[in-house]
């Protein structure tokens, strides 16, 4: 059983280590939240009606792939195309099989979440949160050193 841990989430993975450090605070060492799906920040309102909502327009319509292309376009801009082939081939396909559980599933749970200041000021692990490109291996360093400076210890 593992009793304490750093969390590294991204998207709506970091939504999900947040609501973990709320409920379990002693388990959790650390959070690394890569760009979280924080819908409700006013910055992510106004981008959320320009992506999200046609995205899911889209969506409804029948027409899986666009709904992906907007949505894509939107959090990775328009060369999004040739970054997932390169980074995992096929993945582009994948998300497009995957549309109805993002936007069926994963979009609706997110748009839910009632996560807001006064949860944000209750998180008492140390973050490092990261929005915006970084390199791999920027990235790397930064959660080696998040992790050495907050090492685990027990109860």
């Amino acid at each position: 059983m593992v009793e304490r841990a750093h969390l590294v989430g991204h998207s709506s993975g970091g939504n999900i280590a947040l609501q973990l450090a709320l409920d379990a605070p002693g388990t959790v060492g650390s959070l690394a939240l890569l760009e979280p799906a924080l819908l409700p920040v006013p910055s992510r309102a106004a981008w959320g009606q320009a992506v999200a909502v046609p995205a899911m327009e889209r969506y409804r319509a029948g027409d899986p792939a666009g709904a992906i292309d907007l949505w894509m376009r939107g959090v990775a801009g328009p060369g999004y195309r040739q970054v997932m082939e390169d980074a995992l081939p096929g993945a582009l396909e994948r998300a497009v099989a995957d549309a109805d559980t993002f936007f069926g599933q994963e979009l609706p749970a997110v748009q839910q979440w009632p996560f807001g200041e006064a949860d944000a000021a209750r998180v008492t692990q140390p973050v490092l949160a990261v929005l915006g490109g970084a390199s791999p291996q920027a990235m790397a360093e930064a959660l080696a050193g998040l992790f050495a400076r907050h090492p685990l210890r027990g109860p």
